[in-house]
């Protein structure tokens, strides 16, 4: 598998490049439990019948469950591996066992919690050589190169700021989770493992067609794919090396404490910015990325049931604030279906979910549309924030208050006249606005000259007559 990431290194070398690719596929659901599944538990999650008819013909059949993590075998393949790693892509290898010592604690950790091996270690390693992110030709993407169905299916959060197949303790869950439901369909870890390559199903159909659930069988028939025949040996290979690092000419980079112990999980349950974030919590902007680099847009969205990021170890009374601030909603908008669309690219296109699209126009079970036909796509239109009528108010103080008109106010709310009652809630179109902090030497004038705004203008906005003072923060633009 070729990957496309940032580093000139990893864009160009042959060694990801024939690392596996693997399009995960196979649902579950974020919970911590024993490896060992029942039937009925595995295939819980998978939502075609199709798909549990077919996964059942092999959970059904009797067979003695391997527990061991990888049989050690007289392999040419492996050999092959060994060598290929530790001589000519050497330099590289130790790249990456670099780059996954840093995460290896966590990841063992995570593994242990779930009753499975910690080789499975050895697994990201050959994935993505442990860089978070990691984008293959078929868009996987993360240490364990989930593509966006699989990721959203076994419960992480892929959508506009956010992508948490990129997060080490989120993504490495759900690989966790994706891993159990893989030994408890196959019994044994070089059939679980070629299916996390080429596909549940692909194996299960391999298998029946070659008789035989032996995979170092189904690989010398060469029923299985060329690139899952080589997939369970690079594994082996690498493990092989770094358990006996001396003979192979290998030294092992210092292993890295669990960074994650050490941090707390704060639940978000309001659109933040990461600056807002800064500036209420004290931690700087560069930790925030590095311990959640599931992150990359200048604002976490909202995120219906709350977003989870980590933060260092200590109590955050600002979090409460902002998850006690007014909701940011949004109305929705309405797009005009042209030639070749479909629903599912559509949604894409918007960042929402298929189900919701359907939802909000009352598609239930045909995913037809048709051209011209006009969709309503939710949350994606002007976005307003809640406000409830205090005593003493009235149209033109709220208003004022919040840099809107009476006009825009009685348009969103539909009403008619300018009567309000203090508890009623308002519907407040949101504001872009720009800041400008005092210097010294500063005076409003010159402010105001230089930001294209009147002085009055910079009164109104700050609601201030016309002393300033330096470190004053003024509002200088709102769109």
């Amino acid at each position: 598998m070729r990957l496309s990431t940032r580093p000139k290194e990893f864009a160009s070398i042959a060694l990801l490049a024939i690392l596996s690719g693997c399009a995960h596929t196979g649902p579950g659901v974020r919970t911590l439990n024993s490896i060992e599944k029942t039937p009925t538990q595995t295939l819980r999650a998978y939502e075609k019948e199709s798909q549990k008819e077919d996964l059942n013909l092999v959970l059904n059949e009797e067979y003695d469950r391997k527990p061991e993590f990888l049989r050690e075998v007289k392999n040419k393949k492996v050999d092959f591996w060994v060598n290929y790693f530790s001589k000519r892509e050497k330099a590289r290898f130790l790249r990456f066992l670099k780059n996954g010592a840093k995460y290896q604690a966590t990841i063992e950790r995570i593994f242990d919690d779930y009753g499975l091996p910690k080789e499975l270690f050895f697994v990201g390693l050959i994935e993505s050589g442990y860089y978070l992110g990691a984008k293959s030709r078929a868009s996987a993407v993360g240490p364990w190169q989930f593509i966006k169905a699989t990721g959203k299916r076994y419960g992480l959060t892929i959508r506009g700021g956010i992508d948490e197949r990129r997060s080490i303790i989120k993504s490495t869950q759900a690989a966790a989770l994706y891993f159990q439901d893989l030994y408890n369909i196959f019994g044994d870890w070089e059939l679980a493992l070629s299916a996390y390559n080429a596909g549940e199903y692909g194996v299960v159909r391999r298998i029946r067609k070659a008789k035989t659930r032996d995979y170092y069988e189904l690989s010398a028939k060469k029923v299985l794919p060329k690139e899952t025949r080589h997939y369970v040996p690079k594994v082996l290979a690498a493990m092989k090396i770094v358990q006996n690092p001396e003979k192979y000419g290998i030294s092992l980079p210092s292993p890295k404490a669990d960074r994650y112990l050490n941090t707390k999980e704060v639940t978000l349950k309001r659109r933040v910015s990461l600056g807002q974030l800064v500036k209420k919590t004290g931690v700087p902007k560069s930790t925030i990325l590095s311990l959640n680099p599931d992150l990359y847009w200048r604002t976490i969205p909202y995120v219906r049931n709350g977003y989870t990021i980590f933060l260092p170890n200590k109590n955050y009374k600002a979090i409460e604030e902002i998850n006690s601030r007014q909701r940011i909603a949004s109305t929705n908008t309405t797009y005009r279906v042209r030639r070749g669309d479909n629903l599912s690219r559509i949604a894409e296109k918007f960042n929402v979910g298929l189900s919701e699209l359907k939802r909000a126009n009352n598609i239930r079970r045909s995913n037809f549309i048709k051209v011209g036909q006009r969709l309503s796509i939710p949350g994606s239109g002007v976005q307003y924030a809640s406000y409830k009528v205090r005593r003493g108010d009235n149209l033109y103080s709220i208003a004022r208050k919040n840099h809107t008109s009476i006009s825009r106010i009685l348009k969103l709310n539909n009403l008619r006249t300018r009567t309000i009652y203090p508890g009623q809630t308002l519907k407040l179109p949101t504001t872009d606005k720009r800041f400008y902090t005092v210097r010294p030497g500063d005076y409003l004038i010159k402010i105001a000259k230089k930001h294209g705004v009147s002085v009055s203008q910079l009164k109104r906005l700050n609601s201030i007559k016309s002393k300033i003072y330096p470190g004053q923060r003024l509002v200088v633009q709102i769109n």
